[in-house]
């Protein structure tokens, strides 16, 4: 195992704050429109916003497991799009 440098360890936390919350917005997201009743109905509202924090912070910490920023870049950044893409298309469709 390689000790990582500073850098690194604020890049992996760059990564994982921004690209960590956009995921976990997304997916909450897909979450209120594939599933039963209106998404802007009061309970779903409720339980989205309280979905948002363990999905960023599960996302957030897995970013660690990387070697290095790019490495992670590779991975974090296709998912978000890919995410914003579904969610983006659960929207038109549904």
């Amino acid at each position: 195992m390689t000790n990582k440098s500073f850098a690194t360890w604020m890049g992996l936390s760059a990564v994982g704050i921004v690209l960590g919350f956009a995921m976990a917005l997304f997916l909450s997201g897909i979450f209120a429109w594939l599933t039963p009743e209106a998404p802007d109905a009061p309970v779903k509202i409720q339980l989205v916003m309280w979905l948002i924090a363990p999905l960023w912070l599960s996302i957030w910490s897995a970013v660690y497991v990387f070697e290095s920023v790019p490495k992670a870049l590779k991975l974090y950044l296709p998912a978000s799009l890919v995410l914003l893409a579904m969610l983006t298309l659960t929207r038109v469709v549904g």
